[in-house]
């Protein structure tokens, strides 16, 4: 599906309520590209207040950045979007489970709009189920 970019009011993560739920963990596997100023900026003002545990960054380069990210229970699209609007040469890919079992790949440029597919994949109990070793 393709959709076109929209304007969202966007939610802060760094306030502690969004941290304090029960949902399932959704962990987004990202990749952003762009410009280096804007890669510079988006790591300076997108993570302040996010806690240790939520945020990793696996790789980095220049112009580039490859990270997992939580959140609950779905990718935080509003916050995704937002990106877009905020930071021009940015494109992102998040490909993301949750441990319910479903999974998903949102891909967004404002070059060439947002791209989305969901699926179901395994929950945490089949995982668990299927790769047990007896």
């Amino acid at each position: 599906m393709i959709f076109p970019l929209r304007l969202n009011k966007l939610r802060h993560k760094a306030d502690p309520i969004y941290y304090c739920r029960m949902p399932n963990d959704c962990w987004s596997n990202l990749v952003v590209t762009g410009a280096s100023e804007e890669i510079e900026r988006f790591l300076a003002n997108e993570f302040v207040g996010i806690p240790d545990w939520a945020f990793v960054i696996q790789q980095r380069g220049i112009e580039a950045i490859k990270f997992k990210l939580w959140s609950p229970s779905i990718p935080d699209y509003m916050w995704l979007e937002g990106l877009l609007i905020n930071y021009n040469t940015l494109w992102i890919k998040n490909i993301w489970n949750e441990e319910g079992g479903m999974g998903g790949i949102w891909i967004g440029s404002n070059q060439g709009g947002i791209r989305t597919f969901q699926w179901e994949d395994m929950c945490i109990e089949e995982w668990a189920h299927r790769f047990r070793t007896q």
